[in-house]
């Protein structure tokens, strides 16, 4: 194989990786959708992801047929309801986790290499402490580390009570009451952190006496578990979407300083 041929087939990895970690993520979300509208917003996503592979052979493919397009046919079935959009999700993650492994197994060090320079470059520009730290690491394992606990009425009313104590500066405020909605968001980060946090992504450094200086990241950990192809493509997606909103952010800055 040429070092062209090579770089194409890399390329071609890398692409539909994305697809596949882009895939889950959508299918996830339609399985957590609470409504028939919320699932209605994201067919047409998974409907183009779905089309994206066979756009080569659209024309033959819908030949005969009443669509449009290959989005149109997808769009058309995934209506029928979420149990035909995640199965049709799952059929086409297997078989391309499949057509996909052997190649990925050839260039898993690249692209493992890819996801370590961004996670070392966004915790080197943001991350303050180890908890911020935490939150950066799980925006890149995202979709990854299980789904959060369903927010209560309890913990949302410690929410609302520990955010006012934290300013009065006075604690026995129990009949607080939080609203659920409010603290939804605050509520994932905080247990998205903690098992972060209690896993082993970020590892403490220690001087002699055993006390902690800092943290670093475990790059073997991250290496090992992107061994799985799943795993990687779910990444390596994550990254991807990551660095584009970095160069977004990049680019906004240059134009306000300009």
């Amino acid at each position: 194989m040429t070092q062209e041929q090579n770089q194409d087939q890399v390329k071609n990895l890398e692409d539909r990786l994305v697809d596949v970690g882009m895939l889950s993520h959508v299918s996830h979300d339609v399985e957590k959708s609470k409504s028939p509208t919320e699932r209605a917003n994201l067919y047409p996503q998974l409907a183009t992801i779905l089309a994206k592979k066979d756009k080569g052979k659209e024309r033959e493919l819908i030949e005969g047929t009443n669509y449009n397009n290959l989005e149109d046919m997808y769009l058309s079935q995934l209506r029928y309801g979420p149990e035909t959009a995640i199965s049709f999700s799952g059929q086409r993650q297997a078989s391309e986790l499949s057509e996909l492994e052997p190649i990925y197994k050839e260039n898993k060090d690249a692209i493992v290499a890819q996801v370590i320079a961004s996670m070392k470059d966004t915790l080197g520009k943001k991350a303050k402490n180890k908890a911020e730290a935490a939150m950066i690491i799980s925006q890149y394992l995202e979709g990854l580390l299980g789904d959060v606990p369903e927010l209560d009425q309890t913990t949302a009313d410690k929410y609302a009570r520990n955010n006012i104590e934290s300013v009065i500066g006075i604690r026995g405020l129990y009949d607080v009451r939080g609203s659920i909605e409010k603290y939804r968001n605050m509520h994932e980060q905080n247990s998205l952190v903690n098992r972060i946090l209690g896993s082993e992504y970020l590892q403490d450094i220690k001087d002699k006496e055993s006390n902690v200086t800092g943290y670093k990241l475990n790059e073997g950990k991250i290496a090992k578990d992107m061994e799985n192809i799943k795993y990687g493509a779910v990444v390596y997606a994550n990254t991807k979407l990551i660095e584009k909103s970095k160069e977004i952010e990049k680019a906004k800055k240059q134009e306000s300083a300009s």
